[in-house]
């Protein structure tokens, strides 16, 4: 049982197309929206996803190199992410902006433990240009 549960644990979001990646990449969010941008740009020795939910639904689930886009309303919104623990994190979006956080991931005893950290627009923007999209 162990053994389906890290198989499972490995198992990524597929990625996005490459429209969609360079779509993405454009950071203009839809008229009277905001996009939110969760990025995991680490190189962990062990690659296993992390689930991602956004407002209580998940939108995917990250491995390295990889990044997922959620176009959001205005307001608060509540980002979870699941990994061998819970980190949350709560962020307020404005019309037309483009919000960044990063996923930060470090080893734990049996998959990967998760860490959301809210980042600028300049190491944002950067950080999801070397990174690809997942559906």
């Amino acid at each position: 049982y162990v053994f389906f549960a890290l198989l499972a644990a490995c198992t990524t979001s597929d990625p996005a197309s490459e429209a969609a990646d360079s779509a993405a990449k454009r950071f203009e969010p839809p008229l009277g929206m905001a996009h939110l941008y969760i990025y995991r740009d680490d190189n962990v020795l062990i690659n296993t996803a992390i689930s991602i939910s956004v407002d209580g639904d998940e939108i995917g689930r990250t491995g390295n190199g990889t990044f997922l886009l959620s176009v959001v309303k205005p307001g608060a919104h509540r980002i979870i992410a699941k990994g061998e623990n819970t980190d949350e994190l709560v962020v307020d979006a404005q019309a037309g902006e483009n919000v960044f956080v990063q996923l930060g991931v470090g080893l734990g005893a049996f998959t990967n433990r998760a860490n959301l950290i809210l980042m600028d627009e300049k190491q944002g923007k950067a950080a999801v240009a070397k990174t690809r999209l997942l559906k």
